[in-house]
């Protein structure tokens, strides 16, 4: 049992424990929000901290329908949420023009220059929405992903652990 307890996974799994203990005793979060976009980051970035002792029970997790996944990725993020008990929550746009389908209409297929505005309309600003419907007062959201600076150069710019 003790070289199961000393496995580096194990390790792993407090350091993120104790990162997310830190975090709510620092910013008294309003909400926990697990954003679960069906990649294996987002999964396990979810069930870890389903697993945190001051997760809230049932565990919450959102996934933004973008409207350009596949049934596939819709499917699992569905099974994921029935496999380990999490309530899921979907996420869409508010506004009609809101959509990837609009944006193209509007401005033609996005090359990579343009992947900031498309994450804007069809991504961020469901987020923000998200983030003002749990809001109490002035107590933040932590949002729960799976972003890592490793995964990519571009994310190494931008992405921190806590904002």
């Amino acid at each position: 049992m003790s070289e199961l307890l000393n496995n580096p996974v194990w390790q792993r799994v407090d350091e993120s424990h104790a990162f997310l203990s830190r975090v709510v005793t620092e910013h008294s979060p309003a909400a926990w929000v697990a954003l679960l976009s069906g990649g294996h980051d987002s999964v396990c970035a979810c069930h870890l901290a389903s697993l945190h002792p001051d997760a809230p029970k049932p565990f919450q997790v959102y996934h933004i329908d973008t409207g350009i996944s596949s049934e596939y990725t819709r499917q699992y993020v569905e099974d994921r949420c029935k496999q380990f008990g999490w309530n899921l929550n979907v996420v869409r746009s508010e506004k009609a023009d809101d959509t990837y389908e609009a944006f193209v209409r509007r401005n033609g297929m996005p090359g990579p220059g343009m992947h900031m505005f498309v994450y804007n309309r069809i991504k961020e600003r469901a987020i923000q929405r998200l983030s003002m419907d749990l809001k109490r007062g002035q107590r933040p959201v932590m949002f729960v992903t799976g972003c890592r600076r490793q995964e990519s150069q571009r994310r190494m710019g931008y992405a921190v652990a806590v904002r």
